[in-house]
């Protein structure tokens, strides 16, 4: 060995456990975008590990490395694309009046979806498939009522007679929203849809 190896194999130096750490997180996130991505394009069941790995950019059995299997992955996909929406609910404490709070989550959903709408239109397909329900059906429902909950809640604040059947029918009426401006964004008229749906649930009522 000469000099100049001596001298560069000082200079290289290993990874510490932070930055592998971070390099795994990074594969874990690269991974999960491209099954998002696939499962979007071809359905749950009709994607492979293979095809997910190639599109990743990875070999099949570094992928296993990272995840147990494709069940596995659908959950971290699932999470994936309901963060935003965890996030959403959250950050509620920040707008206590419930009149003001109604109106930000209307408009949140709808921002969430036009941000995101490769994530948005998985989740509703996905929510579709048996294999998904099988797989994930305590997380979406605990998802729903949570922010069934929130609705109903603020219906309360607002004095409504029936907060729970005023929670459901405006979740009802925004999952409807959602599916028709994901299926044509270009014709359906969002924006004029998210106002009137303001004007009509959060008006406030004096409580009788």
């Amino acid at each position: 060995m000469n000099v100049h190896s001596i001298e560069n194999c000082r200079k290289v130096s290993p990874r510490t456990a932070s930055q592998n750490q971070e390099i795994q997180a990074v594969s874990r996130a690269k991974i999960v975008e491209s099954a998002l991505t696939l499962f979007a394009q071809h359905g749950y069941e009709s994607t492979t590990i293979k095809q997910i790995a190639e599109h990743a950019g990875i070999s099949q059995g570094l992928m296993y490395h990272y995840f147990v299997g494709k069940e596995d992955l659908l959950r971290m996909v699932f999470r994936r694309c309901v963060e935003p929406l965890r996030q959403m609910m959250e950050a509620l404490d920040e707008t206590p009046a419930p009149q003001q709070k109604l109106e930000w989550l209307i408009r949140q959903v709808f921002e969430i979806a036009k941000n995101d709408q490769t994530a948005a239109r998985l989740f509703y397909a996905l929510r579709s498939q048996m294999a998904f329900l099988n797989i994930l059906r305590g997380e979406t429902l605990e998802l729903v009522n949570a922010l069934r909950d929130i609705f109903e809640d603020c219906f309360r604040g607002l004095g409504r007679e029936q907060p729970a059947v005023e929670a459901a029918l405006l979740y009802a009426l925004l999952e409807g929203m959602l599916r028709h401006y994901l299926l044509e964004p270009e014709w359906f008229p969002l924006d004029a849809a998210v106002e009137r749906v303001i004007a009509l649930f959060c008006a406030r009522e004096s409580v009788k």
